[in-house]
């Protein structure tokens, strides 16, 4: 049913409790595992005439950055290296995963995941909820939310428990 599942991980221990789940639904529909980061450098927001094309929603060249390009590769590097330590033990499993980092920008990481969702053609997306409610949530949206508001996919999501 579902021939490729794509698992949205943000490095978090509570974000990682999707993984059991989408490992079962991967072991039953014999479905490819899509362990996807979406990483934020730190800073890295335009200067000078740079500005114009974050607001006409165009990823910035790397000389209008204040951040080096070094920096953001090495962020980018970080998240690969911590979805390869995540597909290790399922790949041991028999499971076939692929391993996919896509930078947020200026965006809320909702987006890159609906985005990247549709345009590779996932059966379905697994991704916990950090549970933010009230302000918190206000304040920095919810990428659970964002992605079943605008996903038009199966969604699997689970509420995971603090540790």
């Amino acid at each position: 049913m579902f021939e490729k599942i794509l698992v949205c991980l943000d490095g978090s221990s509570l974000a990682e409790q999707i993984i059991p789940y989408a490992t079962e639904e991967a072991t039953h529909f014999k479905s490819k595992l899509i362990l996807l980061r979406v990483f934020e450098f730190s800073s890295g927001y335009p200067t000078g005439h740079g500005a114009s094309e974050w607001e006409a929603g165009m990823p910035p060249s790397h000389a209008h950055m204040s951040t080096p390009p070094t920096s953001r590769i090495k962020e980018e590097d970080e998240a690969k290296e911590y979805l390869e330590s995540v597909a290790q033990p399922l790949r041991k499993k028999g499971l076939e995963v692929e391993c996919v980092t896509v930078q947020a920008g200026h965006e809320k990481a909702g987006e890159p995941i609906v985005r990247y969702a549709h345009n590779h053609d996932m059966g379905l997306i697994a991704l916990a909820t950090h549970g933010a409610s009230g302000f918190r949530r206000m304040m920095f949206g919810s990428v659970a939310d964002y992605v079943l508001k605008n996903s038009e996919l199966p969604l699997l999501v689970v509420k995971p428990k603090e540790k």
